[in-house]
């Protein structure tokens, strides 16, 4: 072809570029492609996302829950120190009750004890009883005095025998 004059030029350029463009296109399909990877990193975006408000979810409705509990232990501990309170003020005031009824049980217990000795004392067989000690300790006296004058020793050891 020199020899007639014709000169020939080759480009490989383009030859190169397809060449080079085949093994991208090779590569690509070796490893995953970019939309793809894209689209399965969205997705387990998505998922992530929907799971965790899911879990959100749950733990507010946990959470609303053990709130209600906690409010319902309150009212409930509120409603036991209050019972409480009032039985212990009960207590107290049943305790003094008590005391002020003791004393007028035992105050009533006295009054009926003088009203009784009273009685007793007014009967006729406790007057009789009582006139015979007297002239029984009148008469003991009287044996003490006469016996002082014949054993005078005798008396002063006896004289813690009073009636």
């Amino acid at each position: 072809s020199q020899d007639k004059g014709v000169e020939l030029t080759l480009e490989t350029a383009p030859l190169e570029n397809q060449a080079l463009l085949d093994a991208v296109d090779k590569m690509s399909l070796d490893a995953m492609p970019k939309n793809a990877k894209r689209g399965t990193t969205l997705t387990s975006f998505r998922d992530e996302s929907k799971a965790m408000r899911e879990q959100t979810s749950r733990l507010e409705e946990t959470n609303a829950r053990l709130q209600a509990e906690v409010n319902s232990l309150r009212q409930r501990l509120g409603q036991a120190d209050r019972t409480l309170q009032s039985v212990a003020e009960s207590k107290h005031t049943d305790d003094e009750s008590d005391r002020l009824a003791m004393r007028d049980l035992a105050r009533s217990l006295e009054e009926a004890k003088e009203e009784n000795n009273k009685r007793i004392a007014e009967t006729s067989q406790f007057q009789q009883m009582r006139k015979l000690m007297q002239s029984q300790s009148a008469k003991i006296r009287d044996l003490r005095k006469r016996l002082e004058r014949y054993e005078p020793d005798s008396v002063k050891e006896d004289d813690g025998d009073d009636f």
